[in-house]
Formats: structure tokens, C-alpha cells, sequence
């Protein structure tokens, strides 16, 4: 049970910064959006710096939004598991679903933010970059731990049903 609330602290804590972002994110989007004259304050998001102009650069930063928005609703059902784990509530069906949720909703994060860095880079800087990554900004690694809580979603899913059926054998 250590590491269970060694995990819960870093993710507790990962999530109060993420909060601090998120209200920066509040204030300052629409100030982005609707006031032609804050060009001047530089805004980076994923290293690239993003210049406002028009409308598609504006939408492209929408996008980053919405995948950041899924991104801190799955951390934040992530701490919802680990609050059933640590009463003990490990093959309840709210684990099985919130899995699920939180498998689909880092896959969603991941392409949104693809399909917008990809938009970004074609629009922006007029050149399109295929390739893969290997690190921790890497699309395959997001999109695999996705799929991995959608699979221990599944895997969950199958200890259940074996528990229930251990419970009711004489």
C-alpha cells in the first residue's frame, strides 16, 4: 500500500499544478481569442511559439484546449480509481468503467492534439513532419496508454466476473 499512496500523493500533486494551468489557461485563452492587441505576449504550446492572427490559428489553439481538457478529466477520473483502490475497492464495476473512460478519453487527447500540431505545422510554418518519436512527448506512447487503461478496463472486466464466480462456488 505504499506505493498505492506514494502514486496518489505524485498524482494529487501533478493534479494541483495542473489546476494552476488550467486557470491560466482560463484567463488567458479568451484574452488570445478576443483582444487583437496581446499579439505581442509570447505563447508557446508544445514548444512551438504560437502567433495568433486569424481565425485558423485561433481554432488550432481551441483544439490544444480541448485535448488538454480531456487530458485533466482523465487525471482527474485516474484519481477517482485511485481513491476506490485505496478502500480496498478494486474489482467494482465504478474501476471497470472509469478504465474505460479514462483509456478513451487519452486516446481522444492524443489524436485531437496530433491532428492539431499536424494543422499547425501545415498551416503555420508550411511544412507537414511525419515521423515517429521515442520519448515522453511521443504520440505512440499516448496513444498506447490509452489503449492500456481501455485493456485493463477489459482485463478488470474478467476479474470481476471470475471473483463472482469463485464467491458462489461451495
Amino acid at each position: 500500500m505504499k506505493k498505492l499512496h506514494l502514486l496518489k500523493t505524485l498524482v494529487d500533486l501533478f493534479w494541483f499544478f495542473a489546476i494552476l494551468a488550467s486557470l491560466a489557461l482560463i484567463i488567458f485563452v479568451p484574452l488570445f481569442l478576443f483582444d487583437d492587441e496581446i499579439y505581442d505576449l509570447p505563447m508557446k504550446i508544445n514548444g512551438e511559439k504560437l502567433i495568433v492572427m486569424d481565425l485558423t490559428t485561433k481554432l488550432i489553439l481551441l483544439g490544444y484546449v480541448f485535448a488538454y481538457g480531456f487530458f485533466m478529466y482523465a487525471i482527474f477520473l485516474f484519481r477517482k480509481v485511485l481513491n476506490h483502490f485505496s478502500k480496498r475497492e478494486i474489482f467494482n464495476e465504478n474501476v471497470i468503467l472509469l478504465f474505460d473512460k479514462i483509456g478513451k478519453l487519452l486516446l481522444a487527447s492524443t489524436i485531437i492534439s496530433f491532428v492539431v500540431y499536424v494543422a499547425y505545422q501545415n498551416y503555420v510554418e508550411n511544412k507537414v513532419n511525419f515521423g515517429i518519436e521515442v520519448g515522453t512527448d511521443s504520440f505512440l506512447l499516448a496513444a498506447s496508454l490509452g489503449l492500456f487503461f481501455m485493456a485493463l478496463s477489459e482485463v478488470f472486466a474478467i476479474g470481476k466476473n471470475i471473483k463472482e464466480e469463485n464467491e458462489l462456488t461451495i
